[in-house]
């Protein structure tokens, strides 16, 4: 095998993989633009501006029902804590989105059956648990509410 055919078939494997982790990412972006421009900021502080359980709740259904790769995801979860959601909600998003996806679930409980399946969903919301009890409840690390000019990345 060539220098050539070894550098064509790299070329090819790259491009592969770029390929299918294109569309999780569109996916994040996109999400980030629909939140930033149809939802306005008092609406989704509503929703999962508060510091309780049902706010962490409803941001962690959220995450598992989105498909967005890491990136994705992170992207989402700063555009809505700059809208107004808790810490703990952005938080609980953030790892849902990328430990409790559907696509996960069903990979899971296809390779390796339903006992892995319960047991990867009750390990992702203990982590969300011990997060919530344990980071923002017990230590006291709330963050303080940021202004949008203070973001990183926010234009203003």
């Amino acid at each position: 095998m060539s220098i050539l055919d070894s550098l064509t078939q790299g070329l090819l494997i790259g491009l592969g993989l770029f390929y299918k982790a294109l569309w999780p990412i569109l996916l994040g972006v996109l999400i980030t633009a629909l939140i930033e421009t149809l939802i306005d900021q008092e609406r989704l502080a509503g929703i999962l501006g508060g510091r309780d359980l049902l706010s962490t709740g409803k941001a962690t259904a959220a995450g598992v029902a989105s498909s967005a790769c890491t990136f994705g995801a992170l992207s989402i979860t700063q555009t809505l804590f700059k809208k107004g959601a808790s810490a703990e909600a952005s938080f609980a998003f953030s790892f849902a989105s990328t430990n409790l996806v559907i696509k996960l679930g069903l990979l899971v409980y296809g390779k390796l059956g339903w006992p892995l399946l319960v047991a990867e969903r009750l390990g992702g919301s203990l982590l969300v648990s011990i997060l919530m009890e344990l980071v923002f409840r017990k230590l006291g690390w709330i963050p303080p509410r940021l202004s949008a000019q203070e973001l990183p990345g926010s234009k203003t």
